[in-house]
């Protein structure tokens, strides 16, 4: 099933010495922020970041470019990913679009695990 492959696949460069691409403020993705955040997916065409949840498990669009980052916008702004108060990567993480997708991939495991599908 789509839902099952986007939770479960990450793009995985071919070679371990893989340079990410710099952005136009000298940043790069870092790989090292999947450790922290299991939903994180880079997209090296777009070269930006998805969340996987809130793509399986997406409500409707929001006028607001700011809410589809992650889910249907790339994000890529590597110098505010982290940060207390204004890291995009946790201010996702703890989002109520966000808290109501992993909601939802909890209930979808659930089900799957009753059926004997996993």
């Amino acid at each position: 099933e789509d839902r099952l492959k986007l939770l479960k696949t990450k793009w995985i460069p071919s070679s371990n010495s893989y340079i990410y691409p710099k952005n136009n403020q000298n940043r790069r993705y870092n790989k090292s922020w999947e450790n922290d955040y299991s939903w994180l997916r880079y997209s090296p065409s777009q070269d930006g970041a998805y969340c996987s949840l809130c793509i399986a498990f997406q409500d409707h669009p929001s006028e607001n470019p700011r809410y589809n980052e992650f889910v249907t916008i790339p994000y890529n702004d590597w110098k505010n990913a982290l940060g207390e108060k204004r890291g995009r990567l946790a201010l996702h993480s703890n989002s109520e679009r966000h808290l109501k997708a992993l909601e939802k991939v909890v209930f979808y495991y659930r089900f799957r695990i009753r059926e004997g599908h996993l």
